[in-house]
């Protein structure tokens, strides 16, 4: 893979975690770890409600 070819696919990976989290309506954080110029970590801290987790033990 090209480095042209690998950073269009990293691009589109960022945008599409970026729409899943807008579509499960995520609450936290989410950091960008960049060196070089370049995202080479992301952190993604999430904060749950008590109806958060009622809808995950399925209560």
């Amino acid at each position: 893979m090209t480095n042209e070819a690998r950073d269009k696919a990293l691009d589109e990976a960022l945008w599409k975690f970026h729409q899943r989290n807008k579509h499960d309506r995520f609450f936290g954080t989410a950091e960008l770890h960049y060196q070089g110029g370049q995202i080479v970590r992301i952190k993604k801290q999430e904060t749950l409600t008590p109806q958060d987790l009622l809808r995950i033990t399925d209560r």
